[in-house]
């Protein structure tokens, strides 16, 4: 027989199918610690956001970075669906980066001091007098008393309803 391989083929098949199923297993796991990771950084990045003075004299530099290393990692972070067991392994092995990214985003102290409030334009406002606020609308005239429906009309009510 041309096609005889003494039981080799089956061997060979088994062979195969522990291997996928082990480099499932290595997938499976590597994604579920990208993706714990992924939580972290996204919810650490933003928390550095959070409380930035949006008058301190760096603000825009940072926060020009910042979205910058937002879209980096999202690209970075979407990649774990497509990879492969070894793009997933290098993945995960490449975390020490994200983490000087986020590092090297400057520090902006939260704010300290707020703007002023807004000054008093007018006499009224400075006074809060209600006699020297600028007059409102005018009072609205008494409603008209309701007239009675004309006799031998019927309303609506003694019509009955349609349905019932």
């Amino acid at each position: 027989m041309l096609l005889d391989d003494n039981g080799m083929w089956n061997q060979y098949m088994v062979r195969h199918r522990i291997a996928v199923r082990a480099d499932a297993n290595i997938v499976l796991e590597l994604t579920e610690l990208l993706k714990g990771f992924a939580d972290d950084y996204l919810r650490r990045l933003q928390a550095k956001a959070r409380g930035v003075d949006p008058y301190a004299e760096n603000t825009q530099k940072f926060m020009g970075d910042w979205h910058t290393l937002l879209e980096d990692f999202e690209n970075f972070a979407g990649q774990v669906v497509l990879a492969d067991a070894l793009e997933l392994r290098a993945m995960h092995e490449n975390r020490e980066y994200w983490e000087q990214r986020l590092g090297a985003l400057p520090e902006i102290p939260p704010p300290t001091k707020y703007p002023a409030p807004p000054q008093p334009t007018e006499e009224g406002d400075k006074e809060k007098d209600p006699e020297g606020a600028p007059p409102g609308p005018p009072p609205a005239p008494p409603a008209a008393p309701a007239r009675p429906p004309p006799a031998g009309s019927r309303s609506r009510s003694s019509l009955g309803s349609v349905y019932g």
